[in-house]
């Protein structure tokens, strides 16, 4: 970026090779200025030569190196993948065992698993045991704050507008999920097993006071797979 003093109007002209601005002093405007003693010249030699620094560093900027950045993010969406196939084979386990196709798991920010949880409907009908509500639950009783703030839950779906509940009270800071509620619904219709909602979580999580990151959906297509055949009536 190049910078010139003119006379006339200030502008600014970009192009591909970069941009160019151009300042006008207001020529007509009257004159200010001001006769006075400084009363501690060392500290303002000091603030003059910060403010010297800080033209000079803005003027000499270089653009910033992102490669390990995009490397930690490629680094980031491959763990992802990983952990979320890993709650996928824990709801397809889930319905070996006579549940519906659900499952999540909960991961510390070392990548060690510390829960798992299927979908646990059956024997008792019991429709508020959803897996992440679950994980929610165990991760209270047994894990520190600290752990459970720095922590990611790995669902095969997105979680319901209770499990989010959960997930929020229990302060889980992170969740990533395959398959989201709007396609879920697509796929259960109106099962009287499974009447799903059509409330993203973002919304839930989006209405507390502390902060919980939402990566979503991934893998949705392996995700809604697990589905095929299990909510035909």
């Amino acid at each position: 970026m190049a910078l010139a003093l003119i006379s006339g109007a200030s502008e600014v002209q970009a192009s591909g090779s970069g941009a160019t601005v151009r300042f006008s002093p207001n020529l007509a405007r009257s004159r200010v200025f001001f006769d006075a003693e400084l009363c501690h010249p060392v500290r303002f030699r000091e603030a003059m030569s910060a403010l010297h620094d800080v033209v000079v560093g803005d003027l000499r900027f270089k653009k910033k190196d992102r490669t390990a950045y995009l490397q930690w993010k490629k680094e980031q969406a491959e763990r992802d993948a990983d952990f979320l196939r890993r709650s996928f084979a824990v709801a397809h386990r889930s319905v070996s065992h006579g549940n519906h196709p659900f499952g999540a798991i909960l991961v510390d920010a070392d990548g060690h698993v510390l829960i798992e949880a299927e979908n646990g409907y059956m024997p008792a009908r019991d429709a508020t045991v959803h897996a992440e509500r679950l994980v929610a639950t165990q991760a209270c009783t047994s894990l520190a704050p600290e752990i459970r703030a720095t922590a990611t839950l790995y669902s095969s779906a997105e979680p319901c507008a209770m499990c989010a509940g959960a997930i929020y009270w229990a302060g889980i800071g992170r969740v990533v999920y395959g398959l989201s509620e709007r396609r879920l619904r697509d796929i259960t219709g109106n099962h009287p097993e499974n009447p799903t909602l059509d409330l993203p979580c973002r919304e839930v999580f989006a209405s507390g006071q502390r902060s919980t990151e939402v990566v979503c959906p991934l893998l949705e297509d392996e995700a809604a797979a697990l589905h095929a055949g299990a909510w035909a009536q």
